[in-house]
């Protein structure tokens, strides 16, 4: 059961609630994965809440959710994490239309730059797919960060 205190984001479980409205459970329900053929150098405690990534900077390495997740045209979506221990390049992230490893950007979604601690990104899908994800990536960039407290949630109508 969610609380609500003033304006204050509260967190019960996995379910979120803030004073303008109510949001669904955590919708990835898989662990992250490393994306075969644009893998990381080094990947480890993938979990659904997060990961550890780390590369030398040759390539382009990917990792996120597999691709399970719903997103609906017109509805609203938030994507949250904390980005820890960030050496090197920040990833960007952004929701994608399929499984990281052949996904584009969903429609109504831009491209973001993770920053060090909380990130939160609300966006309104215009487009429909049923095997979504989130992607995690860097571009001939040596990297090395941790997300933890991952999750991505739809607003509820209240």
């Amino acid at each position: 059961m969610p609380f609500y205190l003033g304006s204050n984001l509260i967190r019960t479980k996995d379910r979120l609630a803030n004073s303008s409205g109510k949001w669904s459970p955590n919708l990835n329900k898989a662990a992250m994965q490393n994306v075969t053929g644009y893998h990381y150098s080094t990947f480890d405690n993938a979990a659904i809440t997060g990961f550890h990534a780390a590369s030398n900077g040759s390539g382009v390495q990917i990792a996120g959710t597999t691709g399970a997740i719903t997103f609906t045209s017109g509805k609203t979506y938030k994507i949250s994490f904390v980005c820890s221990a960030i050496t090197g390049t920040a990833p960007i992230y952004q929701p994608e239309t399929a499984d990281p490893s052949v996904g584009s950007l969903l429609s109504g979604a831009t491209t973001q730059t993770a920053v060090a601690g909380a990130n939160n990104y609300s966006f309104t899908a215009t487009q429909t797919v049923t095997v979504g994800s989130v992607a995690f990536g860097n571009v001939n960039t040596t990297t090395d960060y941790t997300i933890s407290d991952f999750s991505v949630v739809e607003a509820l109508s209240p």
